[in-house]
């Protein structure tokens, strides 16, 4: 399966954004990850795909926004995003 990434911002000006940017109306941080039990396991693709869909929705609903998935605001440290 291919997936087509567009880039819309630079490397560092992401790093900024996770490093500077609480979760708001705005922006909002989703993880990818499981982590209820001893070590994180990715989430089911369905499971994923239906947090995204009611964000863009919800974002679509509003003045719009920017989604970040792979990691969430309580896992954020420093400038990284862990999962």
């Amino acid at each position: 399966m291919r997936v087509a990434v567009a880039v819309l911002i630079s490397p560092s000006e992401l790093e900024a954004l996770i490093r500077d940017q609480p979760e708001g109306q705005f922006l909002e941080f989703k993880s990818a990850w499981e982590r209820s039990g001893k070590s994180p396991k990715p989430l089911a693709r369905r499971e994923v795909r239906d947090t995204i869909v009611k964000c863009v929705a919800a974002f679509a609903n509003a003045d719009g926004g920017m989604l970040l998935v792979g990691g969430s605001s309580s896992s954020r440290s420093g400038s990284r995003l862990r999962p």
